[in-house]
């Protein structure tokens, strides 16, 4: 899915053609554009991870596809082609381009000289059905992928629509009573002091200065999380986005240490990027990244 669906970007067609780039790759490759060992990492792949070159994975599709590719799955919409269709015709101007027979004359033996030479009487494969074969064979992966992405697009939008009508910051669950209470019992939080050089406790979590109900209050979820972080998580997700939503979200929080300086981390400059997503049967928000950090927002 483009990178816009998960950073509360408004959505457009330009999509779609990110969709259509992905499947292309992956027919092109047999993987893939981004891998992940779990959902946190390939979000933050499709985020923030340059698009993928496909004659970088398999060398026998031409390099003038890895343009098609890269531009469909830009990270600015504006930057992506205009339509789905837009991105086929693209593709098969590319794939022609590829596979151009060459000019020069030492590849481009005339037929007297092939039918003169040591091996005259073996014949001579034609080439020409072999053209037309690859012609149509991108054309045709193209055609099937694109229906693939609209009927998922039509599952996708019947999955929204039964959230239509719903407040922004209220889970799906929720009542007309107070959303922090109607939600359902609190997360597995870890008290006592954090790990941190401070050595600080905040058993009773925090609370959002400017919100209330869902999502509102924060507690650590991991011994290696600090109260400094679990109170930046909340803080930042509020004022990125001024409510809260059980869709997959990037948060972009500053910790106590540079991002960088901390192994394995995804970093948003010296910010931690955090993906936070309500998963099925939870009555919170998770917010997961950095060393292990893990903050509950509900």
């Amino acid at each position: 899915m483009a990178p816009e669906r998960f950073t509360g970007q408004t959505v457009t067609p330009a999509v779609d053609s990110y969709s259509l780039a992905c499947v292309l790759y992956e027919a092109l490759t047999g993987h893939p554009p981004f891998a992940g060992d779990n959902l946190e990492s390939l979000l933050a792949a499709h985020i923030s991870a340059p698009p993928p070159r496909p004659s970088v994975a398999n060398p026998a599709v031409p390099t003038t596809l890895d343009d098609v590719v890269v531009r469909g799955m830009a990270k600015d919409p504006d930057d992506r082609y205009g339509s789905a269709g837009a991105l086929g015709r693209a593709a098969q101007r590319a794939l022609q381009a590829g596979s151009a027979p060459s000019t020069l004359p030492h590849q481009a033996p005339t037929f007297a000289a092939a039918v003169s030479g040591p091996h005259a009487d073996q014949p001579v494969e034609p080439t020409q059905p072999e053209s037309r074969r690859r012609n149509w064979v991108l054309p045709t992966i193209i055609a099937v992928a694109a229906a693939l992405i609209l009927g998922v697009l039509g599952v996708v939008i019947g999955m929204l629509a039964g959230n239509l009508g719903q407040p922004a910051d209220t889970p799906p669950s929720a009542t007309g009573k107070d959303p922090a209470q109607a939600a359902g019992p609190l997360p597995p939080l870890v008290t006592g002091p954090d790990q941190s050089s401070l050595h600080q406790t905040c058993d009773d979590g925090f609370a959002a200065t400017t919100a209330s109900g869902f999502g509102s209050r924060a507690g650590r979820g991991t011994p290696e999380t600090s109260c400094l972080f679990t109170n930046s998580v909340l803080t930042s997700y509020w004022a990125e986005y001024g409510n809260a939503s059980p869709l997959p979200r990037a948060v972009s929080a500053p910790g106590a240490v540079d991002c960088g300086k901390v192994p394995g981390a995804l970093c948003d400059g010296s910010n931690f990027l955090m993906h936070c997503q309500q998963s099925p049967g939870d009555s919170w928000i998770t917010c997961t990244g950095g060393k292990n950090a893990r903050v509950y927002l509900w």
